[in-house]
């Protein structure tokens, strides 16, 4: 393909209507920009017309001819004569933005097709790449050059229809969201929607794939039509299986790895298990990524998103990533901090949350102080962000309970029905000065086995250590 033969006309047609009619720029500013234009003087023209317009400078051909005369550029023909002409032209008002849309077009047409040949070219020398490099490479290739045209359309009305799309919403019988397994957490932080990306920050060795593990079988083993992919930059396909099925069995992942026909009662517990995991049969997959791209990632989600609802137009594709890190394959830059590369990594999944319109779930890696490289960033890249840690000896000393980990809230875009009482400052007694001391409220995990049980809030908690001693050791239901 070429570019089309009357694109030299287009581009006159559409530079000639700015200069009649400036008017006509609030409505054509967000389809064209300086570089749909292949000629270098029509190029300057319409760049200096946009920016007199937008600083509401005076405009008219002498202006124009003085400011292109000031850039010391030559050209084939002289700027005012060329901008006499087109001032001559005839040119219809209502017309004009047609001329400004088609310019678009081409513009377009022309960057696909210069795409392709690069497909093409890229194919043609491949041949030590594997099948899924190639794949992901084209797959990235052509997305990149289509996911570069905004196709939005014009600002809209805050209140037209929305009396209409309030009362449909009404009229759910069930949350239009993927409710949390964990009833605090659900309670306070809503469920996960699609389009979002939720992180979970914690330090290493705290439990994030534990953590991202049993939240994933939970919310799958609650509704039928869920089925999830499990992006791991860590462990590798048996690893994941063995830890299910001790999260399962309550068997000691140890004598999974060393035999377990030997003990009776092993036998017993692992066995149970296989009736269970047999409902899960294609609903749960894992992909081991650590020597893979971003790009690579990318695509395979893709692919596995359009897979399932091909066999499955009914299903509820949900995604981990577990957990935001350089590969192998990343290069950082000079000048470019790893934190920007991890930056770079959570942005584009946000982005692809939202083309697949799934929520995904992630994880990323912190300093022992809670701090995450990315940390600023974080409220631009996510839809919301929580702080998973473990309890220190002070906080279950002056604390009390079982918990052995804490969840702490970043950033929220989306709060449950009782998120106001959640964020609270909760006393929790006095120091040594006899000064009181205060901490943020957070919910209280137990992590044991791989399993992970929710237990209260840290407010609740506090207020048990106030019963007398007798009450709180019938108070086990809490638990």
């Amino acid at each position: 393909m070429r570019y089309d033969d009357n694109k030299k006309e287009i581009e006159i047609q559409s530079i000639s209507a700015l200069i009649q009619y400036p008017e006509i720029f609030a409505d054509i500013d967000g389809i064209i920009r300086e570089n749909f234009y292949s000629i270098k003087l029509n190029e300057i023209i319409f760049s200096i017309i946009k920016n007199s317009l937008l600083k509401r400078e005076p405009l008219d051909k002498f202006t124009i001819a003085n400011k292109i005369n000031n850039l010391g550029l030559k050209f084939e023909i002289d700027p005012y004569s060329y901008l006499e002409s087109l001032e001559l032209r005839q040119v219809s008002k209502d017309a004009a933005p047609g001329y400004f849309k088609e310019l678009a077009q081409i513009y377009a047409k022309k960057q696909i097709d210069s795409r392709l040949d690069e497909i093409r070219k890229y194919i043609h020398n491949s041949k030590n790449d594997s099948f899924n490099q190639v794949i992901s490479k084209c797959d990235y290739l052509y997305g990149d050059v289509i996911n570069s045209f905004s196709l939005d359309g014009e600002p809209e009305d805050l209140f037209n229809g929305t009396k209409e799309y309030i009362e449909e919403l009404g009229n759910l019988d069930k949350p239009n969201e993927i409710t949390c397994p964990y009833p605090i957490f659900q309670k306070f932080y809503g469920g996960f929607s699609n389009s979002t990306l939720t992180l979970f920050v914690a330090s290493y060795k705290v439990g994030k794939s534990t953590f991202l593990l049993d939240l994933m079988t939970k919310i799958c083993s609650n509704d039928p039509d869920m089925v999830g992919l499990y992006i791991d930059t860590e462990m590798k396909t048996v690893e994941v299986k063995r830890r299910l099925v001790s999260m399962l069995s309550g068997v000691n992942e140890y004598y999974l790895r060393n035999g377990w026909r030997r003990d009776a009662e092993l036998v017993k517990n692992v066995r149970k298990v296989w009736p269970v995991i047999e409902k899960w049969f294609n609903r749960l997959q894992h992909l081991y990524v650590a020597n893979i791209s971003q790009e690579e990632t990318e695509s395979i989600i893709r692919r596995w998103v359009w897979k399932k609802k091909a066999e499955n137009p009914n299903c509820k594709p949900i995604v981990f990533y577990d957990y935001f890190k350089l590969t192998d394959q990343d290069s950082v830059r000079d000048g470019f901090a790893s934190s920007m590369v991890l930056g770079v990594k959570v942005d584009r999944t946000k982005k692809l949350s939202a083309e697949l319109d799934i929520p995904i779930i992630a994880a990323a890696q912190s300093n022992a102080a809670g701090e995450v490289g990315l940390s600023r960033e974080v409220p631009k890249f996510v839809d919301n962000a929580f702080k998973l840690r473990k309890r220190n000896i002070e906080e279950i000393e002056s604390e009390g309970g079982l918990a052995t980990h804490k969840i702490e809230s970043i950033c929220n875009r989306s709060l449950g029905p009782e998120s106001q009482t959640i964020e609270t400052q909760v006393k929790i007694g006095k120091d040594k000065e006899g000064k009181t001391i205060y901490r943020d409220n957070a919910i209280l995990y137990k992590f044991q086995s791989f399993k992970v049980y929710e237990l209260n809030t840290l407010q609740e908690q506090m207020n048990l250590q106030m019963l007398p001693k007798k009450k709180q050791e019938n108070s086990g239901d809490l638990f």
